[in-house]
């Protein structure tokens, strides 16, 4: 890391220690002014990013290349944030991304609308917050998936062992 890009991260107050290299992000926001802040502030971090104004299309990539976490924010034009992580957890079950919710009104949402991601933060989150829970459980979710199949592959081959 550049000496410059340093001290811009310690004068932002977003300094996190090691960098998230390697997480994948999806962001969806209908502001892109939001959209652009949060994606920078990510991409700043190591995160690789992939941003999203429209809901049904962040939908389409997550499931053609599922990501580590899914940031979304909850209310928007189409398909709401609530209804864009239960369609995500549907499809792609617990091996799914770490869901997060961003809402500027939780009066809105109702127990139901919480329940629809892994977590759900008010706006405004500290940014150095939410990429600090953002690199953390995604990089858990990765390891535990990662784990499972490890472990089903070995299933499969001790079966075909035995069978063979």
């Amino acid at each position: 890391m550049t000496p410059a890009r340093e001290r811009w991260r310690v004068r932002c107050g977003a300094y996190l220690g090691p960098m998230s290299v390697g997480t994948r992000l999806v962001i969806v926001d209908d502001d892109p002014l939001v959209l652009d802040i949060v994606t920078r502030m990510f991409e700043a971090h190591g995160f690789t990013v992939r941003a999203f104004v429209e809901p049904e299309r962040a939908l389409e990539s997550v499931l053609e290349e599922p990501p580590d976490a899914l940031l979304s924010d909850c209310r928007m034009p189409g398909m709401s944030g609530p209804d864009l992580c239960r369609a995500v957890r549907d499809r792609l079950g617990p091996e799914g991304p770490f869901t997060v919710l961003w809402t500027g009104d939780r009066a809105h949402l109702g127990a139901d609308g919480e329940r629809a991601a892994d977590v759900t933060l008010d706006k405004p989150t500290p940014m150095a917050e939410l990429v600090r829970l953002i690199g953390q459980r995604a990089r858990g979710r990765r390891r535990r998936v990662s784990g499972v199949q490890r472990r089903h592959e070995g299933h499969v081959a001790d079966a075909r062992e035995e069978t063979g």
